[in-house]
């Protein structure tokens, strides 16, 4: 199961998918990465929602957090996604590498980090679509 948000078609290229011509990217709608769809005001008010409580309960700090549990990994250029844990190493008191799926966080024991839990996120999403009418539950 997963969260689906209520989309509208996009502003920008009029649901085509397609704007103006760049040689690097070609004739690609960056606004709704060439799907032609983009999140409806309701959409995002749900979706927001739906961050915040997954962000106020899932969250751990990093000392909790063991090799093999899957995080959410925000990158610096705005990427996101899960990621696995690979290692950690100590390079004194509170200070810590974390290796994860290539990447690596250098940082503090008590930096937070949202980690997967498939229970929580349930209920989550449960709750979410019983509240806002921008998302529904899809098999």
């Amino acid at each position: 199961m997963r969260i689906v948000w209520d989309t509208t078609e996009c502003t920008r290229c009029d649901g085509t998918g397609q704007h103006s011509y760049n040689p690097m990217h070609g004739r690609r709608c960056f606004k709704c990465k060439g799907t032609g769809r983009q999140i409806s005001r309701k959409g995002a008010a749900a979706r927001k929602a739906w961050t915040q409580e997954i962000t106020d309960v899932c969250s751990r700090p990093l000392w909790s957090l063991r090799v093999g549990d899957v995080i959410w990994w925000r990158k610096r250029n705005g990427d996101e996604g899960w990621v696995t844990i690979a290692s950690f190493a100590e390079i004194d008191g509170d200070h810590v590498v974390m290796h994860c799926d290539g990447m690596l966080f250098d940082g503090r024991w008590d930096a937070r980090f949202v980690k997967w839990d498939a229970d929580d996120r349930q209920d989550i999403r449960e709750e979410i679509v019983r509240r806002f009418s921008g998302a529904r539950i899809e098999e």
